[in-house]
């Protein structure tokens, strides 16, 4: 496998690119591993395909090599408590027929609170999120809440590559309110 990338003009038509992979050759010989070439030889001509990505909701997303499934999120806010808590729960599986790095690309995940706020965190896989089904991953944060008592909290996910990003998914889900427990709870 092998991965390019290169900055383009948004003028041009990426509809007629085409990448050529050859053999280096310098001074009548191939060139040496950290030589510069000045021409190449038993070139091919790939036709490149761009595809569009379209976002989609969390429940399945192609992170090639990886595959992630978002199964559930529940955030709760605790009256009284100056943080509030997201524990997402997922499924990631991995290709184990390509060996991939990063390559430069980032995972970002973006949880936006009812009031607009967003608190983004980079997620490294088999750091922050490990292979497995019904893993969990908790965020937590200052909470500006104190005054909600519920509301809507959208999720994104991007793909962050050289600073620019793309919509990979995101998804809503509802952040529970819970009423601190009484000193005759606590005494129980």
């Amino acid at each position: 496998m092998v991965t390019f990338w290169s900055k383009l003009p948004q003028s041009v038509d990426t509809s007629e690119l085409m990448l050529y992979i050859g053999e280096g050759v310098s001074d009548g010989k191939l060139t040496d591993l950290d030589g510069k070439s000045t021409g190449y030889i038993n070139s091919v001509g790939l036709t490149l395909n761009t595809t569009a990505i379209k976002p989609s909701n969390l429940s399945s997303v192609d992170l090639f090599p990886y595959s992630l499934s978002i199964v559930n999120a529940v955030s709760t806010l605790i009256e009284g408590q100056d943080t509030w808590d997201t524990v997402i729960k997922y499924n990631l599986s991995k290709n184990e027929d390509y060996e991939a790095g990063a390559c430069g690309h980032k995972l970002v995940l973006e949880r936006i609170d009812p009031d607009g706020e967003s608190m983004e965190k980079t997620l490294t896989f088999g750091t922050h999120w490990t292979i497995g089904n019904n893993k969990s991953y908790s965020l937590t944060s200052n909470s500006k809440l104190h005054k909600m008592y519920g509301g809507t909290i959208r999720i994104n996910l991007y793909d962050e590559f050289q600073g620019r990003r793309i919509l990979l998914g995101n998804q809503a889900h509802t952040l529970t309110y819970l009423k601190a427990p009484s000193d005759v709870d606590e005494q129980r």
